[in-house]
């Protein structure tokens, strides 16, 4: 499975960075963030149920 619209998300997150445009990222959007700005994600040790 290819997810090419990926690259596009994350250049764009990139500039509303840049523009100082407050964005928030929610389970993958915040993953996205964190990748953008040259952060690193990785599976949680244990599984994740509801909120912790």
């Amino acid at each position: 499975m290819s997810c090419s619209w990926i690259g596009g998300e994350l250049a764009l997150l990139r500039k509303a960075h840049r523009f100082g445009i407050p964005v928030l990222g929610v389970c993958f959007g915040a993953q996205a963030l964190t990748a953008a700005l040259g952060g690193s994600v990785e599976p949680s040790p244990r599984p994740e149920i509801g909120w912790t």
